[in-house]
């Protein structure tokens, strides 16, 4: 059955990600109902922010392109940015702009139950993990889940459940949630579940291009890029409550492309 390959081949995402150890504690959404904001000491914490940025000395802003950088303007101490994104010894304020994550800077971020707060208010389809935290139940997911449920396997302490999504990020998907003893672990999305494949490195380069423009949309621009530059293309993000591994590759018989939500 297709369905327990892809549970087992989860386990090897999973172990590819390595993620730190697991922290329970995110409170379940009905604690939220009706609530339309969030307050982070006093201001509004927003869906995709993973943290905030004071300007301790002023330093330079600058756009980011590949590895180019194009000064923009300076910010002055005192000044307060919501943070989407990061790259390694860079902070994101969104539109591709960096700023150098030093000492003229003070960087924060907001705990597991406000970020998880977030999701339950704004809904369950506007971050990759759809508003679920680590540890959720099967039956919470089955509840308020709203795509259609097409399959369901168990083997063992291992549960899955997959869903048909008609489109995302451009692609008829199937959406599949993973459990261990009953407590959600990851999601995946496999946006080629008809088994097609790429013959070139071109072609797959390509066909992750088009993935990634969409992926992009909901996760932003802070992503550590990969390839082997002959089977595989891998973007990769790191968040405060999740690893998330774009990927496209050419490994298994079919050619892959797929969304791996590891949860925190």
């Amino acid at each position: 059955m297709k369905t327990l390959a892809l549970l087992m081949g989860l386990i090897g995402v999973a172990a590819f990600i390595q993620p730190q150890p697991a922290s329970a504690g995110t409170a379940a959404c009905s604690s939220y109902i009706g609530q339309t904001k969030i307050w982070w000491d006093g201001i509004e914490l927003r869906p995709g922010q993973i943290g905030r940025l004071t300007i301790v000395e002023d330093t330079p802003l600058f756009y980011l392109s590949g590895e180019t950088r194009t000064f923009s303007r300076t910010l002055k101490k005192g000044e307060f940015y919501r943070i989407y994104a990061f790259k390694p010894g860079m902070l994101s304020v969104g539109g591709g702009y960096y700023v150098d994550r030093d000492a003229r800077v003070t960087y924060q971020t907001p705990s597991k139950t406000k970020l998880a707060a977030v999701r339950c208010i704004k809904g369950f389809a506007n971050d990759p993990a759809r508003g679920f935290y680590l540890n959720a139940s099967v039956n919470f997911v089955k509840s308020k889940e709203t795509a259609r449920l097409i399959n369901t396997a168990s083997d063992q302490n291992l549960t899955v459940l997959v869903y048909e999504i008609p489109n995302k990020f451009n692609a008829y998907t199937h959406l599949t949630y993973y459990f261990t003893n009953g407590q959600l672990k990851s999601l995946h999305y496999d946006f080629m579940p008809d088994e097609r494949s790429y013959d070139s490195y071109s072609q797959m380069g390509a066909l992750f291009e088009y993935y990634l423009s969409g992926v992009v949309t909901e996760l932003g621009d802070g992503y550590y890029y990969s390839t082997d530059k002959y089977s595989k293309y891998s973007a990769l993000w790191r968040t405060a409550e999740w690893d998330t591994l774009f990927a496209v590759n050419d490994d298994k018989v079919y050619t892959q492309a797929y969304l791996f939500v590891q949860l925190k």
